[in-house]
């Protein structure tokens, strides 16, 4: 009898457990699953959790966005990965958005290298977090949209030797110039 109890109370738990899974955020405007074009950094302003039909949400949660970057640089066959991550906490009635997203590569080993354009993608994962669970992605891929002034350039690498400019002209072939002293020496013999 008691086998069937602790059954009965192990199954109400796990249908409990299912019940309550925490809602996948939503943003403004913005359906999941879609390719989006924006200029980095970029903002994100979230539907509040109250609006939600199934709103299983709690004021202590946080909603994390991870912004990743995959990329090949030329000559490389590697694929390369990055992301930001940033987090923010809820606000009252379940609110959120994130300010400033934005992800560059890594620092490239050999310089002079750029990414391939071809092959470079951007995804946005925003997702609800409470005590170490975690709800559904909404996830959508990105083009990035450059400007004028920005270039597709690695941060912290130069291209080439630095070239270093003489302060002074430079004298190919110097005589010894004597101190003062001397000078006046030999003017006051002549």
């Amino acid at each position: 009898m008691k086998k069937y109890i602790l059954y009965i109370i192990l199954m109400s738990l796990t249908t409990f457990s299912f019940a309550q899974t925490l809602a996948t955020p939503k943003v403004d405007g913005i359906p999941t699953g879609i390719t989006i074009s924006e200029k980095f950094p970029f903002h994100i302003k979230g539907i509040p959790f109250k609006y939600f039909d199934t709103n299983v949400w709690n004021p202590k949660s946080v909603v994390v966005a991870e912004l990743q970057i995959t990329y090949y640089m030329e000559g490389d066959t590697k694929l390369y990965t990055n992301k930001t991550i940033k987090k923010v906490n809820l606000g009252e009635g379940g609110s959120w958005s994130f300010a400033n997203l934005s992800v560059a590569p890594l620092p490239y080993a050999i310089q002079g290298k750029q990414m391939v354009e071809g092959k470079t993608n951007y995804g946005l994962f925003i997702y609800q977090e409470y005590l170490n669970q975690r709800s559904g992605l909404w996830n959508v891929k990105i083009n990035r949209i450059y400007s004028t002034i920005e270039s597709h350039k690695i941060p912290d690498q130069n291209k080439g030797p630095k070239v270093i400019l003489p302060k002074d002209k430079i004298i190919l072939n110097p005589q010894p110039i004597p101190p003062k002293e001397i000078k006046k020496k030999l003017k006051g013999n002549l």
